[in-house]
């Protein structure tokens, strides 16, 4: 039987998606990993070539395909590396998987939180829901049902299997490649405002301006921002760890107080 074409609707939505995960993600990828490591950003627009960006397509390409498989395994995920170790060591020394281990240690650790001041029950519910907030940042782009997942499911089911129905904008657009170019173009047009900051106080000191016209400041000045705005982003998106990381350590110092017997002050008070 011959295949009947998507509704409009259907249709605009992937054609959105292709674009962008074809064309402006890798375009994006490509110009910052060139001026990033091998090419710095020139000093005027005179010395930008429009077409040098077709140039960055390639490589741009490869990144973003290749980040999308670590994704997809859950690479940035600690249960990934877990199971990792477990694979590569203790698979060959015959050590018992580590679930079963973190399972020892949790009884061992169980009987020793009953003389704290919170039961030990309200501490598994703020894990679970620092849990729960986690998942709606950094890891909802991990594994086979995170962004990236659904992402690669619903395309495969629609130019494999051909249904046309699995067309979702949800899935495809707002989970996962808007906000995916957003962040990309944070860290592509960042450094360029940096830079244009930069040359505009240069205009009104003859030091900074001969300072600017340096190819390794400018290539610094691009790196360290570069490095600042993916530090921050990363910071964004690890929140809810960094929360529950403090929370542990003020849990173990407050532990603490009651073996030495020191006072703990708390400045939230």
């Amino acid at each position: 039987s011959r295949m009947s074409p998507p509704p409009f609707r259907k249709a605009v939505t992937l054609i959105q998606a292709l674009f962008l995960w074809l064309a402006v993600c890798p375009l994006i990828a490509g110009t910052v990993y060139h001026h990033l490591f091998i090419k710095t950003i020139p000093a005027t627009f005179e010395g930008i070539n429009p077409r040098s960006f077709i140039g960055f397509w390639p490589v741009g390409f490869l990144l973003i395909h290749l980040w999308a498989a670590l994704c997809y395994a859950g690479a940035f995920k600690h249960e990934f590396w877990v199971s990792i170790r477990q694979l590569a060591v203790d698979g060959i020394a015959g050590v018992a998987p580590p679930e079963n281990n973190d399972n020892d240690q949790r009884r061992e650790v169980e009987p020793r939180n009953a003389d704290n001041e919170e039961p030990v029950g309200d501490t598994t519910d703020d894990n679970d829901n620092t849990d729960v907030n986690s998942s709606n940042d950094i890891n909802c782009w991990q594994g086979e049902n995170g962004a990236v997942g659904n992402f690669m499911k619903t395309v495969t089911a629609i130019f494999v299997e051909n249904e046309w129905d699995k067309i979702d904008r949800v899935v495809l657009l707002d989970e996962f490649l808007i906000p995916l170019t957003r962040r990309l173009l944070v860290v592509l047009c960042a450094p360029i405002v940096a830079l244009v900051l930069a040359f505009a106080a240069a205009q009104l000191s003859p030091f900074l301006n001969n300072i600017l016209k340096e190819v390794t400041f400018r290539s610094y000045l691009y790196r360290y921002s570069i490095f600042n705005v993916v530090l921050i982003q990363l910071a964004l998106g690890f929140q809810d760890a960094l929360s529950m990381w403090y929370k542990a350590a003020h849990k173990t110092a407050r532990d603490h107080r009651y073996l030495v017997g020191e006072v703990l002050l708390n400045y939230q008070s």
